[in-house]
């Protein structure tokens, strides 16, 4: 075989591969998507009547991530610190969202 030949089924395989991954991360970003909705849904009609509840909540488990999580997995100080963030940005995001959910259901 030649190692244009080679080089040929080596970018199949990749595209194939990647084709894969791609699918694989449309269907967790649809599933996670889904999860969210419902989440979201779920406290808006919990703290309906107490939006500050809901962010006296959302504080407490954003301060918590920050400073009293622990390591599921061995990592680095870099990456711990790393995912703390994220999760709470994430969790931000989540309290501004059911917010944005508990005005439109209170107007």
């Amino acid at each position: 075989m030649e190692r244009k030949e080679v080089l040929g089924l080596v970018v199949q395989a990749t595209d194939a591969a990647m084709e894969t991954v791609h699918n694989d991360i449309m269907e967790l970003n649809a599933r996670l998507s889904a999860q969210n909705f419902l989440l979201e849904t779920l406290y808006a009609n919990a703290f309906l009547s107490d939006p500050d509840g809901l962010k006296s909540l959302m504080q407490s488990a954003i301060e918590a991530t920050r400073h009293n999580s622990t390591r599921s997995t061995a990592m680095s100080d870099e990456y711990a610190i790393e995912i703390q963030a994220r999760i709470a940005t994430r969790l931000g995001m989540f309290q501004t969202s059911v917010l944005r959910r508990i005005e439109g259901v209170g107007s």
